[in-house]
């Protein structure tokens, strides 16, 4: 009896144990979703990840990598959480992918050099032009598009490139979340260089779990809803506002 009482309790401990969870973001920062490494501030993503780690007693660790390296890192799980994801982004992992629950709404957005007086009120009046895109970043709404040849997709290594690229005027528009442009505008865009055109897209966003971490993300997520609850999220995406 005794025996099976010390076995049980040590069953209990080691199940409490605090886990080490990695968590893949691009090494250019894509802010104000998350930083570079050099940077002070932490991003949103590191934020509620702080904010969990309060509550699940787990240790979430930022791992710096390309973009292009993060969807390979994931699959050998060098990484064991992608933040700010669309399930439909992810499709071709579906096997090796779990999510939390959806956290917030991504809305992205065109942006246009102001010098540009063309018409772009639409999606359509992107055909036979130039998008500035981010490699290993995918956008479904001009897939069709881009194969067939009617819009050229031009990519770029990082956030800062792309739109480097539209204030030259080498592309004639590109996309970002919603979040992520207000927040270059608001901080960066001193000359009024770039405005913003319209909607492409909204989707509701989800860390996303290898499925190896099945526990840590039903850990994770507890702790996710009860800060969605509080309004921690809210507040947190607010502040870089």
């Amino acid at each position: 009896m005794t025996v099976l009482i010390l076995a049980a309790g040590l069953s209990s401990a080691a199940a409490a144990a605090p886990e080490v969870l990695r968590f893949g973001l691009d090494e250019n920062g894509f802010p104000p979703l998350y930083f570079k490494p050099s940077a002070a501030e932490r991003g949103v993503f590191e934020q509620i990840f702080d904010e969990a780690a309060k509550i699940t007693g787990d240790r979430y660790v930022p791992v710096f990598l390309p973009n292009k390296r993060k969807i390979k890192a994931f699959e050998d799980k060098e990484i064991d959480i992608e933040p700010g994801v669309s399930p439909e982004w992810r499709k071709a992992q579906a096997a090796v992918s779990l999510y939390s629950a959806y956290f917030s709404e991504t809305e992205e957005v065109l942006l246009y050099h102001k010098n540009d007086k063309r018409d772009f009120a639409k999606l359509s009046d992107m055909k036979g032009r130039t998008l500035g895109g981010i490699a290993g970043f995918v956008y479904p709404e001009f897939a069709k598009e881009i194969q067939a040849g009617q819009i050229k997709r031009d990519d770029s290594k990082d956030r800062e490139m792309m739109i480097q690229k539209l204030i030259k005027q080498r592309v004639d528009a590109i996309i970002l979340p919603r979040v992520v442009a207000e927040y270059w505008i608001k901080t960066e865009d001193k000359d009024r260089a770039l405005r913003l055109g319209p909607s492409v897209s909204k989707r509701a966003i989800a860390f996303r779990f290898h499925a190896s971490k099945k526990a840590g993300l039903k850990r994770f997520d507890k702790a996710l809803k009860q800060l969605i609850d509080k309004g921690k999220i809210r507040e947190i995406f607010a502040s870089f506002q």
